[in-house]
């Protein structure tokens, strides 16, 4: 059945993206009807990337940065960091829970909260969307390919920075230790469960000395070549449940990385993209603080205020309304909001948000 299916996305025309065909490459076996429909959607929805819905919705609870008076705690099962709707649990061993290694948890910490965390999530989300993989939650990727699509820049030798190696190789650690766990109030009803986003992380290193290392120690100092990982199904069960059929509970949002052919990245439109989802997240984070600390579903901030939240510093006033409104749309289009509007009260402008 999967034949005829692939014959016709290249005589009706869309033929854009190369036929799924009807064998999987991965695993060598023949796709099924519903399989093949899956992918021909993933082709047509290929400018945009799928993440689970939950994950989307919470991202920017999940990655907000440490506060100034914020530290992880000792307790039963490690270290803790709690917030309103969301914590933070890193299962520690018992040598590992003293006072003494707070400082070596928090700097854990900082690798999995902030911006740089939440982008590189986002990514593999994005490598995970896009063939051979087609939406599924385990990946195998480089991690020069990685860096490349983060926008860093190689040396002349064409090698990534052992600084940015190790950058990213801690943060996937972070991302493969840390436990989320997350709180949603219903009126009288509160539903919670606690999940690492990682829920496998392997590598593969061409470095002989890796092999005296624990694995641990292999990515604190960013020596694997190429990763191995599993997007956790809590996570991941929106885009495609645990059996492996097509998920429904996703949202669709933009890529963070375009491919260029003959140019590396971080060039100048990478970093305009770049700016624009940090616009995005800022926007969120502001959201979802309201609504946590309102029972209203509408909001009023004045428009050079708004400007602020969100990180848009243009000073050409017509091109930052502009930016603001396209940050808008895409919470829009997440759900997260349902509509907002700009009006004039007195001297000053308003925006209101409404979700």
């Amino acid at each position: 059945m999967a034949e005829p299916l692939a014959r016709r996305v290249s005589a009706s025309g869309v033929n854009a993206q190369p036929a799924v065909g009807d064998i999987d490459v991965l695993t060598g076996q023949p796709l099924s009807e519903l399989e093949v429909e899956f992918r021909l959607q993933i082709q047509q929805e290929i400018e945009f990337i799928a993440l689970d819905a939950e994950y989307a919705a919470y991202r920017a609870s999940i990655h907000q940065p440490l506060g100034d008076d914020e530290a992880p705690h000792p307790d039963d099962e490690g270290w803790s960091l709690r917030r309103p709707s969301t914590a933070l649990q890193l299962p520690l061993l018992p040598s590992d829970r003293d006072q003494r290694s707070q400082e070596g948890v928090v700097e854990l910490l900082r690798h999995f909260v902030g911006e740089f965390p939440a982008h590189v999530m986002h990514l593999l989300f994005e490598v995970a969307n896009d063939p051979p993989f087609y939406r599924r939650p385990d990946i195998t990727v480089s991690i020069n390919e990685l860096l490349d699509r983060l926008g860093y820049t190689r040396d002349g030798r064409g090698i990534h920075y052992s600084m940015n190696r190790r950058r990213l190789t801690r943060t996937l650690q972070a991302l493969h230790l840390t436990n989320v766990e997350l709180y949603q109030r219903r009126g009288k009803t509160t539903k919670a469960f606690s999940a690492p986003l990682l829920s496998a992380l392997g590598f593969t290193s061409a470095n002989e000395d890796v092999r005296k290392m624990p694995l641990r120690e292999v990515f604190q100092r960013g020596l694997p070549d190429v990763i191995q990982l599993s997007i956790n199904s809590i996570w991941y069960k929106g885009v495609r449940d645990v059996d492996g059929r097509p998920g429904t509970h996703y949202q669709l949002l933009p890529r963070t990385t375009i491919e260029h052919t003959g140019r590396r990245r971080g060039a100048t439109k990478g970093r305009a993209a770049l700016r624009s989802g940090r616009s995005v997240d800022n926007l969120r984070l502001y959201v979802q603080r309201c609504q946590i600390s309102t029972q209203a579903h509408v909001v009023e901030i004045a428009f050079a205020s708004l400007l602020q939240e969100a990180g848009i510093t243009n000073r050409n006033t017509s091109q930052a309304a502009v930016t603001l409104r396209r940050a808008l749309e895409k919470l829009v289009d997440e759900g997260l909001l349902t509509a907002y509007r700009q009006f004039q009260r007195g001297a000053t402008s308003i925006m209101e948000l409404k979700w």
